[in-house]
């Protein structure tokens, strides 16, 4: 549950933190940026079916564990290197680094969560969307090397709390 509401926060910080690093940053238009954005918010719909067929022929908890390294190394192009290059590289992947562990951690709660449990689970999984909220916060008060250090730091603790519960992310 603590991967969807973080992965969550993060799609908001990324959302904002995106639109004014390109418009401040990189000196584009409000509608350049706000294409950008939206145009990366829309490629979820085509990575996350691909994604969905991997999870025929991988189990959920090995593809959380992938996309969540994914997130730690794109994040690193995040940072400020003085083009936009690096970073328009790392927001694609980022953006789907968050999404797919918010898809997967929330399939993943549903498949490890007794039967009795369920409704409990999803409960607590509606309350992390307050979490969108921090994640507005941090996106508009962090510079950019601040923001893609929070990423890596977040999607690095997101792992070590994978791989710790690894073994109890089976299916009853």
């Amino acid at each position: 549950v603590m991967t969807i509401a973080i992965a969550n926060g993060f799609i908001s910080a990324w959302q904002i933190a995106t639109t004014t690093v390109i418009q401040l940053n990189f000196k584009w238009s409000v509608q350049s940026s706000a294409l950008l954005v939206g145009g990366i918010a829309f490629t979820p719909a085509f990575v996350s079916p691909a994604l969905g067929k991997l999870s025929d022929r991988m189990e959920d908890r090995k593809i959380l564990i992938g996309v969540t390294m994914v997130g730690i190394l794109s994040s690193v192009l995040l940072f400020d290197y003085g083009t936009p290059i690096p970073y328009l590289i790392g927001c694609p992947l980022v953006f789907n680094a968050f999404s797919a562990q918010a898809v997967f951690a929330l399939s993943l709660s549903t498949k490890v969560a007794f039967i009795s449990e369920v409704d409990l689970v999803m409960r607590y999984v509606g309350c992390t969307t307050i979490l969108r909220a921090g994640g507005y916060v941090l996106g508009t008060y962090l510079s950019m090397n601040d923001l893609a250090t929070a990423f890596v730091a977040g999607m690095s603790a997101l792992l070590l709390g994978t791989l710790l519960c690894y073994r109890r992310m089976v299916p009853n």
